[in-house]
């Protein structure tokens, strides 16, 4: 939370902030509610895989993956261009 109080100061009281956050595991293991709750944040909930919530992972990635598949690029230079080309 220190890192966070320093980058963002007028997130100091929890009462004033809410995390949300998508159930993966990495956010909801025990350590990580540990902290959350020592530090009285509250968390807002909402189920993974949610197309209301999170609508790129139903809309727009899909499309990429698509137009990648079977490519390989070194840099990044040449996928963003090929994904601005259309």
């Amino acid at each position: 939370m220190g890192r966070i109080h320093r980058i963002r100061p007028e997130y100091r009281d929890p009462e004033d902030w809410s995390l949300l956050h998508d159930n993966a595991p990495s956010h909801t293991s025990l350590i990580v509610r540990q902290c959350l709750a020592r530090n009285r944040v509250f968390v807002l909930n909402h189920p993974p895989y949610s197309p209301d919530l999170a609508p790129c992972d139903f809309s727009l990635f899909p499309k990429l993956k698509l137009k990648l598949k079977r490519r390989f690029f070194l840099t990044f230079r040449p996928s963003n261009q090929l994904l601005h080309r259309h």
